[in-house]
């Protein structure tokens, strides 16, 4: 039981992927519980760059943000973090050439440090 409380191994679900005319790729993931949470897929000339999530929303509050009017939702967990990059290395064309991990999209990374 202490194990199940400690960690956890789970993939967010793919639910879309949208592209855009610079072939950068956004994609939307839902969370066991029912959220979603965005990574994004920036192209370079050799390899690709992966913006991940580590929070459901966002609790900054800036005015011109869409995913800050909604709010934090809650802070993810190590699992849902890593596993969106292991979700697109799998599962997407350019998963073999993903090269560099930025930690931005939704919420403020370091606003979920204790997580790390």
């Amino acid at each position: 039981m202490k194990l199940a409380r400690l960690a956890r191994i789970g993939q967010p679900e793919i639910e879309a992927v949208q592209i855009s005319w610079d072939t950068t790729k956004k994609i939307l993931f839902r969370l066991e519980d029912g959220l979603f949470i965005e990574s994004v897929l920036i192209p370079g000339k050799s390899h690709w760059t992966v913006c991940i999530s580590t929070q459901a929303g966002c609790g900054m509050g800036c005015r011109f943000c869409l995913t800050g009017r909604d709010g934090l939702k809650r802070n993810l967990p190590p699992s849902e973090i890593t596993g969106q990059i292991t979700m697109l290395q799998q599962y997407l064309p350019e998963g073999p050439d993903i090269k560099n991990i930025v930690l931005m999209g939704m919420g403020e990374p370091l606003a979920n440090y204790q997580t790390f």
